[in-house]
């Protein structure tokens, strides 16, 4: 169990506690059921997912794993959460399992790379001495190509998919956000401590459940 806090992206403004063997039939879904707030009701009632909304406009939260029982306080959230094999992974919405898991997916680094090929084309011609027009039309080609790609690239880079790693496996991109847990049912309590300006500063305690 981690002792540190973690930083944990959160683009959806939805936290989450899952373990990636019971959510394995999310596998074969489409990414978009992620965003639906039905299905994700039905598997937090399945204590296969634990949920915490985050307040308006948090895109990152700071967690930090609470020893003993958490506080009275009407303000913490409380849900079941099933372990099946090693632990659960800490994380955003967005992570949850999906038929986007594993396919690799472009990245900014991507994105540069392209231009860069592209770019190679007019400059080869400058080099080998091609007329002026045609050099123009070349160069205002790539141009309105990189003009364009801008505002294409930033909803991807915003969400989360810019620089990101291209396994699209989060467990195994982000290992330090997996919590041990031996198989079994917890009730986890979650609470919001306010937030920094930046990041939503969020507790959680971990206990068996009486029912696991």
């Amino acid at each position: 169990m981690n002792d540190a806090p973690l930083n944990v992206p959160t683009p959806s403004g939805v936290l989450v506690l899952f373990d990636p063997e019971t959510l394995e039939h999310r596998r074969r879904a489409p990414r978009e059921w992620t965003e639906n707030r039905a299905e994700l009701e039905r598997e937090v009632a399945a204590a296969h997912v634990a949920a915490l909304p985050l307040g308006e406009g948090q895109k990152a939260a700071l967690v930090s794993i609470e020893q003993g029982a958490p506080p009275a306080d009407p303000g913490i959230v409380t849900a079941r959460v099933r372990v099946k094999h090693r632990g659960l992974f800490l994380g955003d919405r967005s992570e949850l399992p999906s038929q986007a898991w594993g396919k690799r997916r472009w990245n900014a680094w991507d994105w540069l790379f392209a231009v860069f090929l592209v770019s190679i084309i007019p400059f080869g011609l400058w080099i080998v001495r091609f007329s002026a027009d045609i050099l123009w039309i070349l160069f205002g080609t790539v141009a309105l190509f990189i003009v364009l790609l801008i505002p294409l690239s930033l909803p991807f880079i915003r969400s989360g998919w810019g620089f990101a790693r291209r396994s699209t496996m989060p467990p195994k991109d982000h290992p330090d956000r997996m919590l041990a847990f031996e198989p079994g049912e917890y009730l986890v309590a979650l609470q919001r401590r306010g937030t920094d300006g930046v990041r939503e500063h969020v507790s959680l305690w971990f206990g068996r459940s009486v029912s696991g």
